[in-house]
């Protein structure tokens, strides 16, 4: 809880995370996966994300599902060896 993540148009990304008092910077590369099925197209939207330390070593990423996607909203579930996470982002 209360931690920020911002996407830039670059493809970077600022991870501040509010119980340690750290910020990261980070990339984000977001994926779609289309498959069709006879007159049905199914979309998957993937979205990962890769956070670093001060010193530009890897600290941590997170492979995640898009549930939703819109202008306005991106809700995600990224499965972690510590259990599954929830992102619900919104536009600011």
């Amino acid at each position: 809880n209360g931690d920020i993540i911002e996407f830039y148009e670059d493809y970077t990304a600022i991870y501040d995370d509010y119980s340690s008092g750290i910020v990261y910077a980070g990339e984000w590369e977001l994926f779609f996966d289309r498959q069709w099925e006879g007159d049905d197209t199914d979309i998957e939207f993937f979205l990962d994300m890769y956070f670093f330390d001060p010193y530009g070593q890897e600290s941590f990423a997170y492979f995640t599902c898009v549930n939703h996607i819109s202008n306005n909203k991106l809700h995600i579930e990224a499965r972690t060896r510590h259990g599954l996470y929830t992102f619900k982002l919104r536009r600011l």
